[in-house]
């Protein structure tokens, strides 16, 4: 049967602009676009109140009385707490002279006074002093600073120099290896970021699934329960209808989802920019290569965004023709709906473990795949094969897809009115006719 491509564009055309001017559409985008800014600041905006309380920073300000004529014991300590990630913690200034430690925290001139002597044997001695007396965080981080301090002293009263002292106190470099043999990244930065990517990834495509290909179903019905369908199928063939509103939607969804995912990529990349101007703590988004997971990102989630959206709308489409009132189309669209399900929930276990044999599975099963593999692509190791396995599958199941519901479209659209059976669908006779 010849398809005219005008009049799938025309269709087409009729579809998009219908949904974006509703007004439940200009709403719902609105709603998403302030959660997705919210959820995107959110790291940066709260870590920039809680630092507020100190001037701006949330660093603990702690006076160091150095009795002990240490030389560049406040440098070494701040040394210490830099390259144990505590910098944004807790900061070592030196103390005024001939002022107690009491004084000075009962005055708020610091959060804490580390005071620093030799005991009879020649060993440094550490009194910490802040309000209450009671080991807070910032205690634990001066502890820890403090331990440092004996130790690079301790090496030095044995002979060595700062660079011998250096050598001796290098830290153990640890990389984690599954049993499979993959090696985990050491930049838990890095690590973060990209679960977050394969989760919004996931959670994507399980709501284009759902939202749009509910809107596919829902359209066809509620074009058969207003007679539109009988001026429609006068001017256009059921299956130039059903490809044309499948495109539609597919376009409305499209445009949606481009300022949404506009809105995510412009927030992650400013991340570091915000947080240096709201003078945010603890946040360092420099070690991560934006650009290189962006980029896998966006191309293997727009193949598995479009011939996942095609097999679940053909699908919708099919079923939604099935049916002439609104209130039976849910129960037609249950199969499509647990399906999509499924993939998400693959999707959550193939987080936590993206290289185990459900993970594989599921990221090759096509009603699956599109919410499984980009997060296991991204997180796991899959060999090419199976990547090109399941983008093949997958994309012979659209096509699949397309034919059956192309087949059931006809069929529903021929028995205006009626609730055809499965039976009745595939009956020659009626195929023949539909045609």
């Amino acid at each position: 049967m010849s398809i005219d491509l005008q009049r799938i564009r025309l269709v087409a055309s009729r579809e998009w602009s219908q949904r974006i001017k509703q007004r439940s559409f200009l709403v719902t985008t609105a709603v998403m676009m302030v959660a997705i800014i919210a959820l995107v600041l959110a790291p940066v905006t709260i870590s920039a109140i809680l630092g507020d309380d100190d001037g701006g920073s949330s660093a603990a300000q702690v006076l160091v009385m150095n009795q002990a004529d240490l030389q560049d014991a406040v440098a070494d300590l701040n040394t210490f707490a830099e390259d144990g990630g505590l910098d944004d913690q807790v900061r070592f200034e030196e103390s005024p002279v001939d002022v107690g430690a009491e004084a000075l925290v009962q005055d708020g001139d610091a959060d804490g006074v580390l005071t620093v002597t030799r005991d009879e044997g020649d060993a440094l001695a550490f009194a910490y002093t802040n309000d209450d007396g009671v080991v807070d965080q910032s205690a634990a981080l001066v502890y820890s600073a403090a331990n440092e301090l004996t130790l690079r002293d301790s090496l030095a009263q044995a002979g060595l120099d700062a660079g011998q002292a250096d050598q001796v106190q290098t830290v153990a470099q640890v990389t984690m290896v599954s049993a499979e043999g993959d090696t985990a990244s050491s930049d838990i930065n890095e690590d973060n970021f990209r679960y977050a990517i394969a989760y919004g990834s996931a959670l994507i495509m399980y709501m284009v699934v759902l939202i749009y290909g509910m809107w596919v179903s829902q359209g066809v019905v509620e074009e058969k329960s207003s007679r539109i369908m009988e001026i429609m199928i006068n001017a256009a063939t059921p299956n130039e209808l059903m490809f044309g509103k499948v495109i539609g939607i597919g376009l409305a969804g499209l445009t949606q989802m481009l300022p949404l995912l506009i809105v995510v990529a412009v927030g992650l990349l400013s991340q570091q920019w915000l947080a240096d101007t709201l003078g945010a703590t603890g946040i360092d988004f420099t070690g991560i290569d934006f650009g290189a997971i962006s980029l896998e990102w966006i191309v293997y989630f727009l193949i598995y965004f479009l011939l996942g959206f095609l097999l679940y709308a053909a699908l919708y489409a099919g079923v939604g023709s099935l049916v002439s009132r609104q209130e039976d189309v849910q129960t037609v669209q249950t199969p499509m709906t647990m399906a999509a399900v499924l993939g998400f929930f693959g999707a959550i276990f193939t987080l936590g473990a993206p290289n185990s044999t459900f993970a594989q599975v599921v990221a090759i099963v096509p009603v699956t795949s599109p919410m499984t593999m980009v997060p296991r692509i991204l997180l796991g190791d899959p060999a090419p094969w199976e990547i090109v396995l399941s983008i093949g599958l997958l994309a012979a199941a659209a096509v699949f897809a397309v034919l059956l519901a192309a087949r059931i479209y006809r069929m529903g659209v021929l028995m205006y009115g009626q609730n055809p059976s499965l039976r009745v669908i595939f009956s020659r006779d009626r195929v023949a006719a539909a045609r």
